[in-house]
């Protein structure tokens, strides 16, 4: 998925589910993840300085800007802090991007994704 000028969002291609769990969380990345591996994943749109917007059916819509680390995101969830829409975010932007080459601007639910097979295995904190 790119921003309407055509450049990918490195920085959240860039994120790795080790990285967020450090960032956040382990439970917030697994919740996350859970919820788009069940078919509730956000809707995605990308405006054109970049933002990415994630809607969530109506329960929450959290926005990143761009350039901005996930505390500066927003969530109309009512949680303090990064929340797991904003974590979301970035795992269905960054399936998305793959789904689709990193081309587009899809604005659609993303599929839940096949289990990584290189991914480190999750152990207790």
């Amino acid at each position: 998925m790119t921003a309407p000028s055509g450049r990918p969002r490195a920085d959240l291609l860039a994120l790795t589910h080790d990285t967020l769990a450090a960032l956040t969380n382990r439970g917030l990345v697994k919740r996350a993840s859970k919820d788009i591996d069940a078919g509730r994943a956000p809707v995605l749109t990308v405006s054109e300085d970049g933002r990415v917007r994630a809607d969530y059916a109506g329960a929450a819509v959290a926005e990143l800007p761009p350039g901005a680390g996930l505390d500066n995101g927003s969530c109309g969830c009512g949680a303090t802090g990064v929340c797991r829409h904003l974590i979301g975010l970035v795992l269905a932007y960054q399936r998305t991007a793959s789904a689709h080459g990193t081309t587009g601007t899809p604005a659609v639910p993303v599929a839940p994704a096949a289990p990584a097979t290189t991914a480190a295995p999750i152990t207790p904190a």
